[in-house]
């Protein structure tokens, strides 16, 4: 009886689910999550479909998994097609203010991006009628894509788990619906979420409450497996005794950053003669202000991960897109934070409260000075370099993994779905109860009555005092 016992729990704890990985493809660090947690899925054994409708053509080339083999594309509509060329255009930002003033026209964008992503997939059912047929157990995917919710209900799927690429999800995305009816809808289902993954880290985050359902599984995407430097990589790093890297992202470009800028950087950087700048440029007129200066590498493409592994490389400057803050602290380099947009304020404030990152505006990259200044101070205090290691072995060395962390709690949605139990009952007060106004109320009144009386009372004894007074 007790070996029986014993092989039934290991069936169970073993057995193969049929999971939909939903990650529209729209940006290079998102895609990058969704293959990761694609492929410890498929590593585990399960039956893992990664279903990637293109919005933004370029990163059609790239392949966001390795061992998930079942990849389903969908190609766009011309709508969305041209809303997937907004995406690759923000050199805007460069020198527009990201302010709260903005959230409404980005909470507007992602709107139209999902309503015209469902009516892609609305125009596509044979593909959806086959994807149908793997009768899946569970759909992963993005809250700013609402519409997985009616493309779960086409598929039949019961069950649901929310990723979240960004450290914090405020759910900004859901408060500007021109429609009540996708305003109500997405709301309504969205806490059915069996749990909802976060690309935070308690370790690296700020510390802040949150509930059971809440899973931190932040530099899950980050391999330690890296591949080997090819050789001309290998070469540059050995040109100089030292090695800085500078890349920007794949959405925010260096080749758009203000003239003035790379003018300001280029002749920063000349100031270090002993060190080698690899900076990921992705145009060819860097003629125009860097001409002569022999220790910048420039690059069009750049193996970051690779190159932050790398013992030789001594620091990095980046935009703080978290996908770059995770790499950068799991890999123990001191950085140069540089926020152009969207989270990034905030991954940047994250990283440098652990004191191995300086934090510089990119209004001030036109001031050669303070470039470097900062570049100086995290290449040679060690101060940056003891804080950034210690990080590291933090998140190396994390009692629970992220990897195990997101595993287990996969299989456990995809077996038992909905977790009602999980949902706390704040959720079903109104505003009044949630915020206590009806406490404060209540109370309010009775001070106000016990001040009225006791206001009164006083008036009452005095009266009576002034009344005994006279007849004396």
């Amino acid at each position: 009886m007790k070996h029986t016992t014993i092989f039934l729990l290991l069936i169970s704890s073993t057995t193969p689910y049929n999971i939909l990985v939903f990650c529209p493809l729209f940006g290079h660090s998102h895609s990058t999550f969704f293959g990761r947690l694609a492929d410890i899925l498929t590593e585990a054994g399960h039956n893992v479909t990664m279903f990637t409708p293109t919005i933004v053509d370029e990163f059609r080339n790239f392949s966001y998994t390795k061992l998930t083999k079942d990849v389903v594309y969908l190609d766009p509509s011309p709508k969305l097609k041209a809303i997937g060329d907004l995406i690759a255009g923000n050199s805007r930002y460069w020198n527009q203010e990201f302010s709260l003033n903005v959230i409404p026209e980005t909470s507007r964008f992602f709107q139209s991006l999902a309503n015209e992503q469902h009516n892609v997939l609305s125009e596509n059912l044979p593909l959806l009628d086959e994807l149908k047929k793997k009768n899946f157990d569970l759909i992963l995917f993005e809250t700013i894509f609402t519409c997985a919710i009616p493309l779960m209900d086409y598929l039949e799927i019961k069950a649901f788990a929310l990723a979240h690429t960004v450290a914090f999800e405020a759910s900004n995305y859901y408060t500007s619906y021109s429609n009540p009816e996708e305003r109500i809808y997405p709301l309504q289902r969205l806490p059915d979420a069996s749990f909802v993954f976060t690309n935070s880290n308690p370790y690296l985050d700020f510390p802040r409450a949150t509930i059971a359902k809440n899973i931190q599984i932040g530099g899950i995407s980050v391999s330690m497996e890296t591949r080997k430097l090819g050789e001309e990589w290998d070469r540059i790093l050995n040109l100089r005794n030292k090695n800085f890297l500078i890349a920007f992202g794949s959405v925010i470009l260096s080749k758009d950053m203000p003239f003035e800028s790379k003018v300001s950087m280029a002749r920063a950087m000349k100031q270090f003669p002993d060190v080698t700048f690899i900076w990921k440029y992705e145009d060819s007129d860097t003629d125009k202000f860097a001409e002569g200066i022999q220790n910048i590498h420039f690059s069009k493409w750049i193996p970051q991960r690779e190159l932050l592994a790398d013992a030789r490389l001594s620091a990095f400057m980046t935009h703080g897109g978290l996908g770059s803050v995770n790499e950068v602290s799991c890999m123990g380099k001191p950085s140069i934070m540089c926020p152009i947009m969207g989270d990034q304020m905030r991954n940047t404030k994250m990283l440098v409260r652990h004191n191995g990152s300086i934090e510089i505006s990119k209004y001030d990259l036109g001031n050669s000075d303070l470039v470097e200044e900062v570049m100086r101070k995290v290449l040679y205090d060690e101060s940056y370099k003891i804080a950034a290691q210690r990080l590291s072995d933090h998140l190396r060395n994390q009692p629970v993994s992220p990897k195990d962390l997101f595993l287990k709690h996969t299989e456990f949605a995809a077996r038992f779905g909905k977790l009602s139990s999980l949902d706390p009952y704040s959720r079903q007060m109104g505003v009044l109860e949630y915020f206590m106004i009806d406490l404060v109320l209540i109370v309010t009144v009775i001070l106000v009555i016990l001040c009225l009386f006791l206001y009164f009372l006083l008036k009452l004894v005095c009266k009576m005092s002034e009344k005994k007074m006279k007849v004396e």
